[in-house]
């Protein structure tokens, strides 16, 4: 899946496969199988053996007055599915 358009969120958690800019206030979670291709920024980054990662990348500290204000939260990109609203 190919986003167009920066996703904000707080977790996001990759099944599948998701290209594009992401942004998150806590962590990315690639599963095995999962590949995400772009921009990441977020506060921890867990790729599971045979998850792929190729992106520019940012790990910053947690500070706690952190938090997305977005309208919309995407929290899980699946594989072949649109984004799920939190």
């Amino acid at each position: 899946m190919e986003l167009s358009y920066p996703i904000e969120t707080n977790e996001l958690i990759v099944y599948g496969q998701a290209v594009g800019n992401f942004e998150c206030a806590g962590r990315i979670w690639i599963d095995k199988g999962g590949l995400i291709e772009g921009r990441i920024a977020a506060h921890s980054v867990d790729v599971e053996r045979g998850g792929v990662l190729v992106a520019e990348s940012s790990v910053r500290p947690m500070l706690k007055e952190d938090s997305v204000k977005t309208e919309e939260t995407f929290d899980t990109l699946v594989d072949g599915e649109y984004p799920l609203p939190a």
